[in-house]
């Protein structure tokens, strides 16, 4: 039955498979391996899925991965269904780290789909999609943010990923000039 609710057909008992070493056949059922326990404390849809999707920890709308390099970060954000005119990117630095956020709207699980001359209503009862609203998700980086820092934010040909390129502080002592004043400094009359 588990089998069926992950979109598998069942094969019957009797099915068998031939032995390719000898060409003759061995009563096995055709069943797919059975799926490995969820994790603790996994969500419920987590036991519908097989392989790397049993690994999955956190949502799909507003997913990130973050990657890094020497000069600085790239963040990956899943955006699927979701309105990319009211994507707002923006940052600020912690005491101890930088954070980036991201201010988006989802417009998924909407009550009614029109298709052509269909009309389609939602009769899932438990839908998987962020429902329609607007989402902040903050994602915290390792380092803060240089306070000249000029990010950049792009969204893939697909319309479903956001790229946020985050510079690094620059390594090693950074030097600033300092104006030198040519006339003295006054010190007040007592």
């Amino acid at each position: 039955m588990a089998a069926l609710a992950m979109g598998l057909s069942e094969a019957p008992k009797n099915s068998t498979r031939k032995n390719s070493r000898r060409g003759d056949s061995i009563a096995r059922p055709l069943l797919p391996p059975p799926p490995s326990p969820p994790r603790r404390g996994a969500a419920v849809w987590v036991q519908q899925f097989s392989g790397v999707m049993r690994e999955t920890r956190g949502p799909v709308t507003g997913s990130k991965t973050i990657y890094e390099d020497e000069e600085g970060y790239l963040i990956l954000v899943s955006l699927p269904l979701s309105d990319l005119r009211s994507v707002k990117v923006t940052w600020k630095n912690a005491p101890t780290h930088g954070i980036v956020k991201v201010l988006c709207a989802s417009i998924g699980r909407a009550p009614v789909i029109k298709r052509r001359d269909r009309t389609f209503r939602i009769a899932d009862p438990s839908p998987e999609h962020c429902p329609q609203g607007e989402f902040t998700r903050e994602i915290a980086l390792a380092t803060r943010i240089p306070e000249d820092a000029k990010l950049e934010a792009y969204c893939d040909q697909t319309g479903t990923m956001l790229e946020i390129i985050v510079p690094k502080h620059r390594s090693g002592p950074e030097e600033r000039e300092v104006l030198v004043c040519r006339r003295p400094h006054r010190l007040p009359s007592t």
